[in-house]
């Protein structure tokens, strides 16, 4: 028979398993509640991590001087990997910014010589370094011709010397053309800018490198030409037709 002591026992018992019942539910709870809380921070940080170095990639100017990659220290290297990766160039599939200083040299190399060939193209918004972009030296040197048709057989890094040159001199240029354009769009902005020559829209200096070719076939005009409009060395289409 139960005593009252042995009654009051089991009511002690129970409320003490209910008790526990309950810490263990809201101990799954709790632990449940943190696991989501630390998966919802962890995505946050990945996306900020991904915000941050897209927007880091966005600042970095392509640098197209295959001999600069060689001096390159390994962050910039890394960087400048992103960014061809980024334009589109083609890079080994297994290739990483983490792969070795060796393989990324090799491989954004690989890029530039690609580049020149046309095989790939950069967008009208692609930041590049200044001194890739136009190197004042090399460009003076460069002898202008104004034969459009040695212009269509140019290829390469002479039909990209043209068009920087054209552009240096002030020819009007389309914005969304740079020297690494397609070679159809170069020859295309080339011979646009002759025509506008000839046109009188814009002119050269005094001391502007003209090829024999373009000289001996167009004497005249190129020989001490003025640049200055209105000048008697100034094109006109009656003198100089397409």
């Amino acid at each position: 028979m139960f005593t009252e002591e042995t009654h009051q026992f089991i009511r002690q018992l129970a409320c003490e398993k209910d008790t526990t019942e309950k810490d263990k539910l809201n101990e799954i709870v709790q632990f449940n509640e943190d696991k989501i809380v630390k998966k919802v921070t962890k995505k946050k940080d990945r996306e900020k991590q991904a915000t941050d170095f897209a927007s880091h990639i966005a600042k970095v100017a392509l640098e197209t001087n295959k001999d600069s990659k060689d001096k390159m220290a390994a962050d910039t290297l890394r960087d400048q990997f992103d960014v061809f990766k980024a334009e589109g160039a083609s890079m080994p599939d297994k290739m990483t910014r983490n792969s070795r200083v060796g393989e990324l040299k090799e491989a954004i190399k690989s890029a530039i010589d690609a580049l020149n060939r046309g095989d790939w193209h950069l967008s009208s918004d692609t930041i590049v370094a200044e001194k890739d972009q136009q190197n004042d030296e090399c460009i003076d040197k460069v002898a202008l011709d104004f034969n459009k048709d040695s212009i269509d057989k140019m290829r390469g890094d002479a039909l990209r010397g043209q068009f920087d040159a054209f552009k240096a001199k002030g020819a009007p240029i389309p914005n969304k053309i740079t020297r690494n354009s397609t070679v159809g769009e170069l020859k295309k902005a080339i011979k646009s800018a002759i025509n506008s020559l000839k046109r009188g829209n814009w002119h050269l200096n005094s001391g502007t490198v003209v090829a024999e070719e373009a000289q001996e076939e167009d004497g005249e005009y190129f020989e001490g030409y003025d640049d200055v409009p209105g000048s008697e060395n100034d094109w006109t289409d009656e003198e100089n037709s397409d």
